[in-house]
């Protein structure tokens, strides 16, 4: 009997994932409430439950509907840290999803204490150097550029740099977002010089592996001319705005609002050049960027408002809340029964474990 009932559980788990990847939302929340049904019927405390509940959660996350996907959330995390123990990397992928809720709804303090048990225990159990460590560090980075702590979001993003170069090599295109957000770190500190030597690099990886016309470029041009125009270079902040406005007109249209709010951005900072050079000439000193005072770090909204910049990590936040991937341990799941190393973002597996889906790059 209770084969059968595993059997029910696993089949409408992954018709529920089934309609989830094709965005039949409909569909898909029906097959997760009967898993959910037929996980209930082993008990009111077991993974195959815990894994419909954050399946349905993640529904209702994409949904919109974040209280019911955060009872959800906490219902599957309770079970879990029942069955497995509040150590276990089994609960990661469930602490990274109740954090990222909480960041959706700007509550950044409740998000902050479980994005970092989510990152202790993955360095616990893989090591601080691993690949997959990597999602945490990235969720934990944004927060902290979202708050504006560069100080704490520095050792995050030199560790991302890290492994993502010794992973992927250099030259990926992972590596220059982190670029990109290590240069506007540099450039919020007043740090100018290693601001766009850093911008330089990312830039010149965004050139080699993407097409002329590609968005990463535009970003990648936008970040090195304000740390240009800061450093007083305002001929080529103007050349490389000039550019990032022409690929987002080719990619967009020209009449995309995010194009013509560039544009009367990009005209505002020409006046606001020539304004401060006749204002030189003149003997009249106007500082455009950079420190106002010594130790005063001037941060724009354009260069750091995280939702409007896609580069500041490599993936969003939300990359954490991705479909749990079958199938869970058939026999009485136990910490010893379930592995200890699969893929971030997954729930205990059978061996061998399934790996997570990969995370497309900005």
């Amino acid at each position: 009997m209770t084969d059968t009932i595993e059997a029910r559980w696993e089949a409408h788990n992954e018709a529920g994932r089934r309609y989830f990847s094709q965005g039949d939302y409909a569909n898909a929340e029906q097959a997760f409430v009967a898993a959910i049904r037929e996980a209930s019927a082993l008990g009111d405390e077991n993974v195959r439950l815990a894994s419909s509940l954050s399946n349905l959660g993640q529904l209702k996350y994409k949904q919109k509907d974040l209280p019911q996907a955060e009872a959800l959330f906490r219902r599957a995390l309770a079970i879990r840290e029942t069955v497995l123990g509040g150590e276990h990397f089994g609960l990661v992928q469930n602490l990274n999803n109740l954090a990222a809720l909480h960041y959706a709804r700007g509550e950044l303090e409740q998000a902050e204490p479980l994005f970092r048990r989510a990152l202790t225990i993955s360095e616990q159990a893989l090591g601080e150097t691993h690949p997959d460590v990597a999602v945490t560090l990235n969720n934990l980075a944004r927060l902290y550029f979202r708050r504006n702590d560069f100080k704490a979001a520095t050792p995050l993003l030199l560790r991302l740099l890290t492994i993502k170069q010794e992973g992927l090599g250099a030259s990926h295109p992972e590596v220059a977002a982190i670029l990109t957000s290590l240069a506007k770190v540099r450039f919020a500190e007043g740090e100018y010089d290693a601001g766009e030597q850093l911008a330089r690099r990312a830039l010149a990886i965004r050139e080699q592996i993407h097409v002329p016309g590609d968005p990463a470029i535009a970003t990648a041009l936008e970040t090195l001319g304000e740390i240009c125009g800061a450093r007083g270079k305002h001929d080529e902040e103007m050349e490389l705005r000039r550019r990032a406005l022409g690929i987002r007109e080719g990619s967009m249209g020209a009449e995309h609002p995010t194009v013509v709010a560039a544009r009367a951005s990009l005209e505002l900072r020409r006046v606001s050049v020539e304004t401060a050079a006749m204002g030189e000439t003149s003997g009249e000193f106007l500082k455009l960027d950079g420190p106002r005072a010594s130790g005063e770090t001037r941060v724009s909204a354009e260069t750091l408002d995280v939702e409007r910049t896609p580069e500041v990590v490599i993936e969003k936040v939300e990359t954490a809340l991705e479909l749990a991937p079958l199938i869970e341990p058939r026999a009485a799941p136990t910490a010893a029964a379930l592995p200890v190393a699969p893929k971030l973002a997954a729930p205990p597996v059978a061996a061998p474990p399934v790996a997570a889906p990969p995370v497309a790059a900005p």
